[in-house]
């Protein structure tokens, strides 16, 4: 090896002992935490996945699921002859415009 890596592997090792350090640190100020301020935490968790399985309740809902499944048929279908039907009857205006400005 070349004396550079010889530094950058002593400068790694170094930086990953102290990582090691800080990590068994904040694992022993973790482990200092009062009952508490756990079951407060706790509680916070379960209101947020009670609020999270609510809306997808809400989402999953039936009736819910029905009604878009009727309005996406809705849009595939007769939107699209609404769509063309419109198309036509503006093509039809532009091509009598069309002829009366050629008259």
């Amino acid at each position: 090896m070349m004396r550079g890596e010889d530094d950058s592997s002593a400068i790694l090792s170094e930086s990953l002992v102290v990582e090691e350090i800080e990590f068994q640190q904040a694992d022993a100020e973790d482990s200092q935490v009062d009952p508490d301020g756990m079951r407060a935490d706790i509680a916070e968790t379960r209101d947020r996945m009670g609020d999270t399985l609510s809306q997808i309740g809400e989402r999953l809902n039936p009736h819910r699921v029905t009604a878009q499944g009727k309005d996406s048929i809705r849009e595939a279908t007769i939107g699209r002859v609404e769509n063309m039907a419109q198309n036509v009857a503006d093509r039809v205006s532009e091509t009598k415009r069309g002829i009366v400005d050629t008259l």
